[in-house]
């Protein structure tokens, strides 16, 4: 899957989600989410780092060492699409490299490009004049 589309990844299997946010490097990873909105930011954390984990510790950490870094803030705020274009291209390497769930990938491509190709379809309808 070259392009699998990133407004999409939310819907993938929560499961290959945190193995690929937990595969990320823990710098980029903690990136990306700074470049996020907050309710997308508190998905993807949710995802990989739950509440009382330790994994949601180490982000905590990581977030706070970040706060505290007024130069790396300012460069996340200047290069968040590629910060996110980068995490993006992590995405699709995985799902390339994960065939285990290719048949749950395609059936959300499909549902989803079933849905715009309905939604843009022009309705070719004669009416009497």
């Amino acid at each position: 899957m070259r392009n699998f589309p990133s407004q999409l990844i939310p819907l993938l299997p929560q499961g290959f989600l945190k193995e690929v946010l937990l595969q990320y490097d823990s710098q980029k990873r903690i990136e990306f989410l700074e470049t996020l909105s907050n309710d997308d930011k508190e998905f993807y954390i949710d995802t990989y780092a739950p509440v009382g984990s330790k994994a949601r510790d180490i982000y905590n950490l990581d977030y706070d060492r970040l706060c505290d870094d007024a130069e790396k803030l300012s460069y996340i705020s200047s290069n968040s699409e590629v910060i996110f274009k980068n995490f993006v291209i992590h995405l699709r390497t995985s799902v390339r490299k994960n065939t285990g769930n290719a048949s749950k990938v395609d059936g959300i491509i499909t549902a989803w490009s079933t849905e715009l190709s309905s939604k843009y379809t022009v309705r070719r309808e004669l009416k009497a004049v």
